[in-house]
């Protein structure tokens, strides 16, 4: 077990998100994961520690997936390690599409990685460092940083002809008593209500794209769809995000493409 304190972030890691607060974030993921019937975040809860300082409490995510399986050995991959095929085996035949949809609707800024393991035995994604979530923007938009922070999972999701959420989150996003009771976690939490607004709005976005479709499954095709208009309406605060976002017509299109076309070598997303 660690305990990550709120003093020591750096000043300005992401854009409209305030960080001596993180903590609280890396909470209200981990209690949105659950209600949507996801576990792939190691237990979290809000503490304080010896000093008197607030932190979050985490369970490493060895120990967590251990617990699962006591009578066998776990072996996770980390960054070191990943490859291209281990994050497309998550999309094919694991939980990769359900944690990108689900940092989608989090507006996770920091998916990169270093914040997630694979077990190998299942394909499951393990997730860490989930603080720097919801930020605070354009309801119908999502930080810059998202896309750069999520472009090894996302382009992945793009260009798996196999991915589909598990049956569990789409019964959850086909439930009307989903969006309630997350609304309840936002509106108790301490995050900015621009943040908590914005997170609602991009979960509706999910449930309406559903009951509108009459969808049995959720595919590539949909994810593709319900994310479009968001990464289209980012901000352009500087040069460097303006460059970055006239790249997503090429990505998106290069994604769909992958999807469609079995021709369409899916590595090029990882030159």
């Amino acid at each position: 077990m660690q305990v990550k304190n709120s003093k020591g972030e750096m000043e300005f890691l992401r854009k409209g998100i305030r960080n001596d607060r993180l903590f609280e974030r890396e909470e209200l993921s981990y209690k949105i994961s659950k209600e949507l019937g996801l576990n792939f975040i190691p237990p979290t809860k809000v503490v304080n520690d010896e000093k008197g300082g607030v932190g979050v409490l985490q369970e490493s995510a060895q120990e967590y997936e251990q617990s699962k399986t006591p009578k066998s050995k776990v072996s996770l991959i980390d960054h070191k390690d990943m490859s291209w095929k281990n994050v497309m085996d998550t999309l094919d035949s694991g939980n990769g599409l359900d944690v990108a949809l689900f940092d989608f609707i989090t507006g996770n800024t920091d998916r990169n990685g270093a914040n997630f393991f694979i077990r190998p035995d299942n394909n499951k994604i393990i997730g860490i460092d989930n603080g720097l979530s919801f930020p605070a923007h354009k309801k119908d938009s999502l930080s810059s940083d998202s896309y750069k922070t999520e472009e090894v999972l996302w382009n992945s999701a793009f260009a798996s002809t196999k991915a589909k959420l598990s049956k569990s989150f789409i019964d959850k996003l086909k439930n009307p008593k989903t969006f309630s009771k997350i609304t309840k976690l936002l509106l108790n939490s301490n995050i900015e209500n621009e943040s908590k607004f914005a997170s609602l709005f991009r979960l509706s976005a999910v449930m309406e794209h559903i009951q509108k479709n009459k969808l049995e499954d959720f595919d590539s095709i949909d994810f593709v769809n319900v994310l479009t208009p968001f990464l289209k309406n980012m901000e352009i605060k500087d040069a460097k995000d303006k460059r970055f976002i006239e790249t997503i017509d090429t990505h998106m299109k290069l994604g769909y493409e992958s999807i469609i076309n079995p021709k369409v070598k899916q590595a090029r997303f990882f030159s």
